[in-house]
């Protein structure tokens, strides 16, 4: 089996020990969602990214800010897709 390369960005424990599991027999890495939406220029080329994060500032934004920053998430997921062959992206409902 061939070893893709795959980044994982999102912090969140569960996502990725699902990840790791899943593809176990790849070289993975992982890095925080806040320091890939600061830092996208500075990720490397990949074969895969995975996607995972939740953004708790979303709950309290205005409307006019939410649709601001469901622009800019959009922008940054254009910006990321330029470095792979494939996204797979996972949203981290929180429980409340």
């Amino acid at each position: 089996m061939i070893k893709n390369k795959i980044l994982i960005i999102g912090s969140g424990k569960d996502i990725q020990r699902t990840f790791k599991f899943i593809f176990n027999n790849h070289e993975i890495k992982t890095i925080g969602f806040r320091y890939a939406w600061k830092n996208h220029k500075k990720i490397n080329k990949t074969n895969k990214i995975l996607l995972s994060g939740f953004d708790y500032n979303m709950c309290s934004m205005k409307y006019l800010d939410f649709l601001t920053y469901i622009k800019n998430y959009y922008k940054f997921i254009l910006n990321i897709k330029k470095k792979m062959r494939c996204v797979i992206c996972g949203i981290y409902r929180p429980k409340y």
